[in-house]
């Protein structure tokens, strides 16, 4: 008896993305140590034969790549004669590996064999179809595909750079696959990490672990950097608003190049300002003073959180750290003084003409407890739902960013006029990183090589 494996598939690397461009290698063979009363030899080992008569015979076929497929044909002679075998349920004188006898619309089987195993085609809805197919889709969005084959989706992507595909690696041929790569976040800096707008939008994001230009072979990386040199301190813009809110502001917290069809994040990089980040969470210009208790009377204690303006709570009602016109001490408007000649209350500091940054509380984070509040208060209490930490702030600017360095370029300087989305044309909210709007869904642009 005699197995042989013809037109074997010779895909270069084991997987989508590992090893070399090149091979001739066949993905399919015997192997020696494996057969039972077999010996193996033939090109690439593709030939088993039975050490001597047998009455049946079990022979293991080695894979050497996840997309590795081919044909299996057993020949026996028989009191001379030599037999060629013929497949259980098909008639057909060889088999295929793995098992490709997917009978779709009713149409002959043969004509659907497309190299790809019945078995992950039978896993989910949808999956099975040509080879060749590219028809991912993504909602409210016509720009279907997403530059990788049924058959490489299938064949599967080592995107942990564990040496392995795992069955999560195999992709989603109805999905679109945004593989991205955090660079530089963790250590003291928050991991890498962007909401759920994109799976909102039925995009698949993987996390790319692996070095760009080297592991990254048939698939495109979106990278974002952490950019630990750009990026200044909050500021601020004048008197406070008419609700009493202080008027500071962050700096640019982030920015990305718009993506096309054919590369993501052009003419410049997809990128969080670090230095912006911390000087948000870590600028406490103002100075914990004396507490108002009643009118003309800053007899209480710094309480550890900063004093609203409106209602007056302070003497420095534009909340520039001087004392000017009824700020000034025995004036008869409110706020009422004490006669001092101080600033009584708390108040921002300057250090020369800078704000000196580390007086003790910031108008971003009222109630001191580490958290930023976007919109901005006015007051403590503040609630818990508008309150972010580093963490949250930093995923709400990397998917921002993402979004543009995708594609998405709205009719407001590059962003849209939707206030639940998360490229809203004004930093509104940190909560909005789990959704994009119909508008700017419709831009995006994945893509793969």
């Amino acid at each position: 008896m005699e197995f042989t494996l013809f037109e074997v598939s010779t895909e270069p690397g084991d997987c989508l993305n590992n090893g070399t461009a090149t091979t001739d290698d066949n993905d399919l063979n015997f192997f020696q140590a494996d057969q039972n009363g077999f010996t193996v030899g033939g090109a690439q080992d593709s030939e088993a034969t039975s050490a001597g008569q047998v009455s049946s015979g079990t022979v293991v076929v080695h894979s050497y790549d996840y997309g590795a497929y081919g044909k299996i044909k057993a020949e026996a002679t028989i009191a001379g004669a030599l037999g060629l075998a013929r497949v259980d349920g098909t008639g057909e004188h060889f088999a295929t590996v793995p098992l490709d006898e997917d009978d779709l619309v009713n149409q002959p089987k043969q004509h659907y064999r497309n190299n790809i195993a019945d078995a992950w085609e039978l896993q989910a809805a949808g999956n099975a179809g040509l080879a060749a197919d590219d028809a991912d889709t993504s909602l409210d969005n016509t720009h279907n595909g997403d530059g990788l084959t049924r058959y490489e989706e299938y064949r599967g992507v080592d995107i942990n750079h564990d040496g392995l595909v795992s069955v999560g690696e195999r992709l989603d041929p109805t999905r679109k696959d945004l593989f991205v790569q955090g660079v530089g976040f963790g250590g003291d800096s928050p991991e890498f990490s962007c909401g759920t707008a994109c799976q909102e939008a039925e995009i698949r994001v993987h996390p790319f672990i692996g070095v760009v230009g080297t592991d990254d072979r048939n698939i495109d990386i979106l990278p974002v950097y952490l950019n630990a040199i750009d990026g200044g301190h909050i500021s601020r813009r004048g008197s406070p608003y008419g609700n009493g809110v202080r008027n500071w502001t962050f700096d640019t917290l982030g920015r990305s190049g718009v993506g096309d069809a054919d590369a993501y994040a052009t003419w410049y990089p997809c990128q969080v300002y670090e230095m912006a980040v911390n000087y948000y969470f870590g600028d406490r210009p103002h100075l914990d003073h004396m507490t108002w208790t009643a009118p003309a009377q800053w007899t209480g204690a710094p309480n550890g959180v900063l004093d609203p303006v409106n209602p007056e709570r302070v003497e420095d009602t534009n909340d520039d750290g001087e004392l000017q016109d009824n700020e000034t001490d025995g004036a008869t408007n409110p706020p009422l003084d004490n006669g001092d000649l101080f600033l009584d209350g708390d108040h921002p500091v300057r250090d020369g003409l800078a704000w000196y940054w580390y007086a003790g509380l910031s108008p971003m984070d009222l109630d001191n407890d580490g958290k930023v509040e976007l919109p901005m208060q006015a007051q403590v209490p503040v609630p818990d739902s508008i309150e972010a930490e580093k963490a949250q702030v930093v995923r709400a600017v990397i998917t921002h960013e993402m979004g543009h360095a995708v594609g998405i370029y709205g009719p407001w300087d590059g962003h849209c006029d939707d206030q639940t989305c998360a490229m809203y044309r004004w930093s509104n909210s940190w909560t909005t990183d789990g959704h994009f709007c119909a508008d700017c869904r419709a831009m995006v642009l994945i893509h793969n090589n």
